[in-house]
Formats: structure tokens, sequence, C-alpha cells
């Protein structure tokens, strides 16, 4: 995931925030 940040890749995102989302759910 950190990978995908530090490439700066757009469809990373998505993924990045429901990560961040999810992970504040919890």
């Amino acid at each position: 995931m950190w990978d995908c940040m530090l490439v700066g890749d757009v469809s990373c995102i998505p993924f990045f925030l429901a990560t961040v989302v999810i992970g504040n759910l919890v």
C-alpha cells in the first residue's frame, strides 16, 4: 500500500482512502 503512495499511482488513491476509513471504523 505504501509503495503505491510513494509511486503516486492515481488508481491506488481510492484503495488507500478505503483502507483509512475502515481503519478509523475499527
